[in-house]
This record gives structure tokens, sequence and C-alpha cells, in this order.
């Protein structure tokens, strides 16, 4: 008897061992049945409990009748299509100006996951979203995946072809902003959450926080180089400006990345030739990053607070959504465009007209070829272009409707306006039908 309860427990054990053996090679080689327990894990992954709209800086309430194309003026508008990403989900539309959705991409971040991701536990699907999406005249999109209801946020980023097909995923955790550079490498932000002290700023940072990152990815996905955005603070003239960030946990909290031309860099004092703007959210700065020598080699705080979105114009200034620095009109949201070296301001939205924008953690700014302005305002679910003399010409609010009431709708980020003439690619939508649905939303207002 005690001979065969030693073989029943030589036998269970024996069992496990060969189950974790099995488990351990197949999520390590990702052999079958791999994919089948990958989705069943990122589908059912339980969601918070205490997760709801109203604690979401993702979704926001939104008036009746505000949806679609609300206003304009086909006479001064810069004609084209334009494409944004929204909260409701890893989406990215393609509308034309009748606000008609002609093209859309979506892949749920499922599809891309696997045991190598630097997140190792998602959340649910429908707390994952497509933060920035950069669109090459092909079809083919760069997305990048967030979820609102998590910690790191930063989820990767994807390649898809026009088709929403995965052409290959870089997933370490990506935030916030993707951007191209002419010679086609990748420009991303990622972060980590650090327990370690940083040796270069060890008094303004908290043993637990925030690490950013600056990401320099060939056009196949691979990671070249990667820089320490607070490293490269510290190992500047700069450094002591930590001393002002408002968050220990998160110091910079970078936001927005911009390969710029080594003339425009050297013209500020660069003397490499591989450099980025990068926007520090929390230090209320702009830093001009040497890759190579991984430092700051200039940095500006100028009339803008906790800014999104900055981009250099053909004339070498800067542009800025300024989400809360208009202390003219009570610390308000403005766009505003200035010179580099004096922070003097050459145009700002909406300044002294009627207009309102308000986005105090969201929003951005292009700059269009005729010289008008596309911005969008995150947190009023609206994309809408504006003349050079502060006149709305064309507005669109996102239609999508959350909510037992319907009476929420999912942030918006980074529109982008794209001329007929950058899209070399065949449209996934009926417009026609999206005409009949445009249609049918007018008669109900």
């Amino acid at each position: 008897m005690k001979i065969e309860r030693r073989y029943f427990i030589c036998l269970i054990a024996a069992i496990g061992f060969l189950s974790y053996l099995a488990g351990f090679v197949t999520t390590t080689l990702q052999v079958f049945p791999y994919s089948f327990f990958r989705e069943a894990f990122v589908s059912l992954h339980p969601n918070d409990p205490v997760v709801a709209l109203e604690d979401s800086d993702m979704y926001v309430r939104v008036a009746p009748g505000k949806t679609g194309v609300t206003r304009a003026d086909s006479s001064r508008t810069y004609d084209g299509y334009t494409l944004f990403s929204s909260a409701s989900g890893p989406n990215a539309y393609l509308v034309d100006m009748a606000g008609r959705i002609v093209h859309e991409w979506s892949l749920p971040y499922s599809n891309v996951w696997n045991s190598k991701s630097a997140i190792k536990e998602p959340v649910g699907s429908n707390l994952i979203f497509w933060r920035k999406a950069y669109l090459y005249p092909n079809g083919d999109l760069l997305a990048i995946y967030e979820s609102w209801a998590d910690h790191p946020f930063g989820y990767g980023l994807v390649k898809v072809d026009r088709n929403s097909r995965p052409l290959w995923s870089y997933l370490d955790h990506v935030h916030h902003d993707v951007e191209v550079a002419p010679d086609g490498r990748i420009y991303a932000l990622s972060h980590r959450w650090a327990n370690d002290v940083v040796r270069s700023l060890p008094d303004y940072v908290a043993d637990g926080h925030y690490e950013d990152f600056v990401n320099v990815i060939s056009p196949d996905g691979r990671l070249l180089q990667r820089v320490s955005v607070l490293d490269a603070l510290g190992n500047s003239p700069y450094a002591r400006l930590i001393g002002l960030q408002r968050t220990y946990f998160d110091p910079l909290h970078s936001n927005e990345i911009t390969p710029v031309s080594a003339e425009w860099a050297h013209r500020l004092g660069a003397r490499g030739n591989n450099n980025v703007l990068v926007s520090l959210r929390n230090l209320d700065s702009l830093a001009l990053i040497d890759t190579d020598a991984a430092s700051v080699v200039w940095l500006k705080r100028g009339p803008f607070a906790r800014q999104h979105c900055s981009d250099v114009l053909p004339n070498g200034d800067i542009t800025v959504f300024d989400n809360l620095g208009d202390m003219a009109h009570g610390a308000s949201s403005r766009v505003i465009e200035f010179k580099p070296q004096s922070t003097q301001i050459e145009w700002e939205f909406p300044g002294d007209s009627n207009e309102q924008l308000h986005s105090p953690i969201l929003g951005c700014a292009q700059r269009l070829p005729n010289g008008n302005t596309l911005i969008t305002e995150g947190e009023g679910g609206r994309v809408f272009e504006v003349a050079t003399d502060k006149q709305v010409v064309w507005e669109y609010y996102n239609p999508m409707r959350v909510g037992k009431a319907r009476n929420f709708t999912p942030v918006v980020f980074s529109g982008r306006r794209y001329s007929p003439q950058e899209i070399h690619f065949e449209f996934n939508r009926d417009p026609q039908a999206n005409l009949r649905v445009a249609s049918a939303t007018k008669e109900r207002r």
C-alpha cells in the first residue's frame, strides 16, 4: 500500500513537471497551442472594477448635437483628408472634408502581444487604444498602443498595412508620440518604471520613478539607438532645472518627439548631426537632445505650460499646443508660434478672438501649407482648422458616443491633414454610405 502511494505521488509530480515543461516550451518557442493561450490570456485578463468613464481622463461629457462637421468654409480651407485616433480603441480614421470616414485601420493589442513584450500582463482589450498614428503614402500606418488603466501606460508600437495587417511590432513601453525622419528612421518615446537612483540627479528624482527614453528605430522595426532623457538632462548644463518639476515619480513626462535638421539644431548651439526636440511637460520645457552625445544641448522654458505637440516650421519658428499657459485668459489653452531664441510670440490662437480652446492634458497643432493651422482639442473631442486671421474655417467633432446615456465621447489624438497628392492607396470605406449617415445625423439636429 505504501509502495502504491509512493508511485502515485511520483506520478503526480511527473505530470506536474511535464506540464510545466510543456508550458515553458510553448510560451518560449511560441509553438502550438501558444496562439490560443495568448488570445485567451489577453482577452480575459480581469479589468479594474473601479474603472469607469467618469474616472478616466480619456472620456469627456459632450453636448448633444455636436457631431461630425459643424462648420466649413470651403473657400478658405486646405482641402484633404484628416487622420485621427481616439481613446475608443485601437483604431485610426481618415475622414474627408464632409466628415465622412473613407478609411479605417484597426488591430487589437491581442493580435500583436507575445511573451517577449515588456507588458507581461496586459489589461483588457477594451482599455487599450491607439494614442498616435502616422500615415505613409501607401496606406501603411504606425500606431502607438496605450492603456488608460495600467502603469506604465505605454504598450508598444505597431506598423500595419492599409488593410490593418501587422507588418512588425516593437513592444517596449512606447507612449505618446512617433515621428518619421526624411531618411525613414522612426523616432518614438518609451518609458519604464525604475526603482534605482539616478546618479546624475540623486536629489531630485524619487527612488521609484518613470524614466523616459528616445528610441531610434529602423524602417523595419529594429531598435538602432536608445537614449535616456533623464541621463541626457543630467549630463547637461540644465540638470538643476529638474528641481522645478512637480512630480517626483514622473519628473519629465516627455510627450512629443521631433527629429530636426542639423542646420536648425546648429543654430541653437548643437554640434552633432542627430538631434531631436522633446517636449518635457512636467518641466514646462522644450529640450534639444543630441542623441549621439546623449546630452541636452539647448533647453527653453517659454510662455507655455504643460505643453504638447511641439513642431519646427520651415521658417525655423516653433509651434506648440500650450495647454495652460495663456495667463491673459485664465490659464486657458492656446496654440502659439514663437521664435526659439527669444520666445517672441509670432501668432497665437485663440488669443483675443471670441473662440474657445480648452484641453488641459491633450492637444496638437499642425501648420498647413496654405498658412492655416489644424488644431486638435483633445479633451473637446474635436479637430478644427483655423485661418491666419483666427477664423475657424472647418470644425469636426468626434461622432463616437459611449455610456448608458450616450453622453460621453472619447478624446481625440493628434489630428493631421493630408492633401490628396500625399495619399496613394485605395480607401476601404464607401463614402456614399457615410454620406447617408451624415445626412441622417444632420436631420436629427
